[in-house]
């Protein structure tokens, strides 16, 4: 045992003192340790990862926590693990010469990357999607067998869904079945560090690397492009390129002598003879990026020493306080890797995983402003509500509420997956030194490890001490309607005293239809909605900002009006009305646009106004008219009965088509929509009151899985598609 680490023990032993609040200078404490030179960057597998798993159980001991694994405080993860022994990139016939660039200034070799040497030519494949079910394919007809293929991390500006195309196991499965011999990946000026190939895609021979902008630049010279011409082509259509360029990949990267490593997990029961059986997770990842070929040691400070010690301290704190229910203390291995961890133990718990009520994640917690977004609070129904009503009206200026969109990025993530509500925590504002070599302890902020803490520790002892029962019982169904984007377009009718009712989805607030209403008590009645919502907490505006504020847990409205209403104003007033925030028309069942000539809702339309186009037979025309701002409205039973033409014709078009679902669907009237998961098509709940809504929601959507589609999509088609036409 080193001086050190016999050191950092006794140190433990010493913040274990009783004391009943989160502490943060104990957190610091425990900070300055694990992101020291000491532990190497706790890389999983290697000697500075297995004394971090060492120390973090230490802690749980000292601080009375009990073990939480099957046998003691680990649980053991397998995994593939290599480091790189050292990896080489050059340019070998540029017209400078042969340019050989610098490993971890220039390129990165990405964990688990195959070994091998190569001189080849590289091709430029855009974002390296094969999805021509999407319109895209960026190989085109061009050859990479035996060339290094060099692919963008992004996507497209298309009316298609490309997120699940995005991550680097699709893209380097099409790389492999159009044979290339090395995978080079761009993403920002400097090259990512940290990145992993999946396990299942795993290639023992094919060299992985990202390189930044200035590989990037050089490798497009003489092609016509530079990046920044090159990225923005990409997004409208493939652009295959062939460089003209040959370059030599050498990346030698060995396994581990270890190939596993261990979750630290640990538990605090609960007081009350019932409900400590129901269980509270406070989770954070442990991992960092270890060393570099260099030597260089990346501590990881940030990301996520900061998380860590937060665990680890609250651990002392749940320990010397007990709540009624029990708490599962968990610091998860491999999160850098692909929460590999996490995803470990929510497929291997070693406690009854329908009874946890919910997890906490923390994560980058170090930095920025000391500001707190809590992201997902959503997923708890009624208990979030509860909790957000009771917080003291001078916090909540610092508190930045996120909706989730089901996918986490972090390790609640494969807790979202598994159908458990989970809620995380990180500080707002900058984060400079993600994945860099500079994210050490000295630049972390005690003042914000102390607001995120003390609040994680607040919502941590709100659910624990709640009388009744609570656990989820890994309800994806009712995990998944609870990510529901609910949008309630019958609204209510504006009044001339601004009568704001009890809001339970975006709403539509429409002038009243009234031939006699002048523009003026029009604008007058819009602005005193508008004010009246201020005073209420309520976002009143444009689409995109509602939804906007329906992501941030605030209630929201926007204000439309009628064609009819709109047709006998004078082209001014039509300006004044807009200008006032009535951007959204609700076109008449059956009408007939004018001509252009003669249409006042032209001025709406070429200034951004969207349109609410009935599902009828004049849909089709009038989706041609307002093309990207048609809303086209109407029932799922009602979409399913129209032609097949016109049914494809919608579906292919620019509009979004936001189809109320009015029962149980049919397994027919889902596969009507099933082609166009990832397109523009929105399934709505919200015409029911708040009380009926969870339960329908969650009876459609097993349907929808009973009609074959994947979490994802369904993911898509109650909120994805919606934020993604509204670029939310």
């Amino acid at each position: 045992m080193t001086r050190y680490f016999a050191f950092s023990l006794l140190l433990l032993a010493f913040l274990a003192v009783p004391c009943q609040a989160f502490d943060s200078t104990r957190a610091r404490t425990i900070l300055d340790a694990i992101a020291s030179d000491a532990f190497e960057g706790r890389r999983p597998g290697s000697a500075g990862g297995m004394k971090t798993e060492e120390y973090l159980a230490e802690n749980f001991r000292v601080c009375g926590v009990e073990p939480g694994a099957r046998a003691g405080y680990f649980q053991d993860v397998p995994l593939l693990l290599t480091e790189d022994a050292g990896s080489d990139l050059t340019i070998m016939d540029h017209e400078f010469g042969k340019i050989t660039f610098q490993s971890g200034i220039d390129f990165h070799a990405l964990n688990r990357s195959g070994s091998g040497s190569v001189i080849a030519p590289v091709v430029v494949a855009g974002y390296g999607y094969v999805r021509p079910d999407k319109n895209r394919d960026d190989y085109g007809s061009i050859d990479v067998s035996g060339k290094v293929v060099l692919i963008v991390r992004g996507t497209p500006a298309s009316s298609y869904d490309f997120q699940t195309d995005f991550n680097r196991r699709s893209t380097i499965q099409w790389a492999r079945e159009h044979k290339a011999a090395a995978v080079l990946y761009y993403q920002e000026a400097d090259p990512l560090n940290g990145a992993a190939v999946a396990s299942d895609v795993y290639d023992p021979n094919l060299p992985v690397l990202y390189v930044g902008e200035r590989v990037f630049n050089l490798l497009l010279d003489n092609t016509g492009y530079s990046v920044e011409s090159y990225l923005e082509a990409i997004k409208r259509a493939p652009l295959p390129l062939a460089t003209e360029k040959n370059v030599y990949v050498s990346t030698r990267l060995r396994k581990l002598p270890s190939q596993k490593s261990r979750n630290v997990l640990g538990i605090v029961y609960g007081t009350d003879p019932v409900l400590k059986n129901e269980i509270i997770v406070i989770g954070a990842h442990w991992d960092h990026l270890g060393k570099d070929s260099r030597g260089a040691i990346y501590n990881g400070a940030d990301d996520n020493g900061s998380g860590t010690a937060m665990v680890a301290e609250l651990a002392r704190v749940f320990a010397a306080s007990p709540l009624k229910r029990s708490v599962m203390l968990m610091h998860f291995t491999a999160e850098e890797s692909g929460l590999e961890g996490s995803d470990y133990f929510v497929r291997n718990p070693s406690i009854p995983f329908g009874n946890i009520v919910g997890m906490v994640n923390l994560d980058c917690e170090g930095l920025g402003s000391g500001n707190i977004v809590m992201a997902g609070g959503e997923t708890f129904g009624t208990l979030w509500k509860e909790y957000v009503a009771g917080l003291d009206s001078a916090l909540l200026p610092r508190l930045l509420f996120r909706r989730s969109d089901g996918h986490g990025r972090s390790d609640h993530e494969s807790f979202l997956i598994g159908g458990c509500p989970a809620l995380a925590f990180w500080s707002r504002g900058d984060h400079p030194f993600y994945h860099r070599i500079d994210d050490d302890a000295k630049w972390i902020s005690t003042s914000v490890l102390n607001a995120i803490g003390t609040q994680a520790e607040d919502w941590v002892r709100f659910i624990g001490n709640r009388e009744g029962k609570q656990a989820a019982h890994a309800d994806s169904l009712r995990l998944l309607a609870r990510h529901a984007v609910n949008l309630d377009l019958n609204g209510f009718a504006m009044d001339p005293q601004g009568t704001l009712p009890e809001l339970s989805a975006i709403s539509a607030a429409w002038l009243p239809r009234d031939a006699m209403l002048t523009a003026a008590e029009a604008i007058r009645r819009a602005s005193e909605l508008q004010y009246i919502c201020t005073s209420r907490n309520v976002t009143c505006g444009g689409l995109k900002s509602v939804l906007t504020a329906d992501r941030n847990h605030k209630k929201s409205a926007f204000i439309g009006a009628t064609d009819a209403d709109l047709f006998s104003k004078r082209a001014a007033d039509l300006d004044a009305l807009y200008r006032q925030g009535i951007t959204v028309v609700r076109l008449s069942t059956g009408g007939t646009d004018r001509n252009s000539a003669n249409d006042p809702l032209e001025r709406f339309r070429k200034a951004g106004a969207f349109a609410l186009v009935p599902l009828d037979y004049t849909a089709p025309s009038r989706v041609g008219k307002w093309k990207d701002h048609a809303l086209v409205t109407g029932a799922l039973k009602d979409f399913a009965a129209l032609p097949e033409a016109i049914r494809e014709g919608l579906l292919t078009s620019d509009a979004l088509l936001i189809l109320d679902v009015l029962e149980t669907p049919a397994l027919d009237d889902v596969n009507t929509i099933r082609s166009a998961c990832s397109r523009l098509v929105h399934l709505n709940f919200g015409f029911l009151p708040e009380h009926r809504r969870e339960e329908h929601a969650r009876a459609v959507i097993g349907r929808l899985f009973e009609a074959g589609l994947t979490r994802d999509e369904v993911l898509l088609i109650i909120g994805g598609n919606l934020r993604r036409f509204l670029d939310v």
